[in-house]
């Protein structure tokens, strides 16, 4: 409601009764948002994301010098967004007990890139992502455990992804050049920084990047208990660089973390328990 739309796009049905954009461009107006009720499928008539060299993405802006709501899925709706470029919002996307799939787009200069609410399964996955220079957070989680993996999240104002009672799984992702801390879990956010497994046990490879942020690499507080890999297959995640802590925990936080790089040569004051 309350938007404009820039350029006029196919708005059509599929056979199953799903809502699905096609076309190359919304401009919202100020607070305006775009909120999905059902099933929504938006897609650029083309291959890559933005950054990626390829001209093609489904744009949705604020109107020039306007902040718009973002993209709103509510309880109960489904979706997809793919080669997607959202700027300007005070949340890109935000889900309530709802996961669409979100790959290959981009979040930029929003107040915060993502946000989910009460998304508790892993079985769909946020990534192929660049969620880069929004002006609060990247990610924020609010009791939700979803796999977040293959992005790059940086430069964002404070923290890369901020997780409050949410256990995440994360892995290949590229999280650096913020002020706070690259990943921040408190009240009980159990976060394990290794791939997705049904069976529960023998994760491979984590393969995160998280250097060069202002504040600490990773931060745990109140009963955030964190699984960065143990022997034999190890964590393989990259930590280093980090102005502050690579890794801190605070107020009855358990930490797993074993075969992970934390810097050359390896610095023992770089821990805060």
């Amino acid at each position: 409601s309350n938007s404009y739309l820039e350029i006029e796009p196919i708005i059509g049905s599929t056979p199953t009764g799903e809502a699905e954009l096609r076309g190359r461009g919304f401009i919202f107006t100020n607070n305006a948002s775009l909120i999905i009720n059902g099933n929504l499928k938006a897609k650029a008539p083309g291959y890559g994301y933005y950054g990626s060299g390829l001209s093609y993405e489904l744009t949705f802006w604020g109107a020039s010098g306007q902040s718009w709501g973002g993209l709103v899925f509510n309880s109960g709706s489904s979706g997809s967004i793919k080669y997607g470029n959202i700027q300007n919002a005070v949340t890109g996307i935000t889900c309530y007990s709802s996961l669409p799939d979100i790959k290959n787009s981009s979040f930029l200069s929003n107040s915060t890139g993502l946000a989910f609410y009460n998304v508790g399964t892993p079985a769909i996955a946020i990534s192929d992502n660049r969620i880069e220079y929004n002006t609060n957070r990247g990610v924020y989680l609010s009791y939700s455990s979803l796999k977040i993996y293959n992005n790059t999240i940086s430069n964002n104002g404070y923290h890369g992804i901020y997780c409050y009672y949410s256990s995440p799984y994360l892995y290949d992702n590229v999280i650096n050049g913020h002020s706070g801390s690259g990943l921040n879990f408190t009240s009980y956010s159990s976060a394990r920084l290794v791939p997705w497994n049904a069976s529960g046990c023998c994760w491979g490879h984590g393969d995160n990047n998280i250097n060069n942020n202002s504040g600490r690499g990773i931060n745990a507080s109140y009963w955030s208990n964190l699984y960065l890999g143990s022997s034999p297959y190890g964590g393989f995640n990259s930590i280093y660089n980090n102005t502050g802590y690579e890794l801190s925990a605070m107020y009855n936080c358990n930490i797993m973390a074993e075969i992970n790089f934390w810097g050359s040569p390896f610095n023992s004051n770089e821990f805060y328990t």
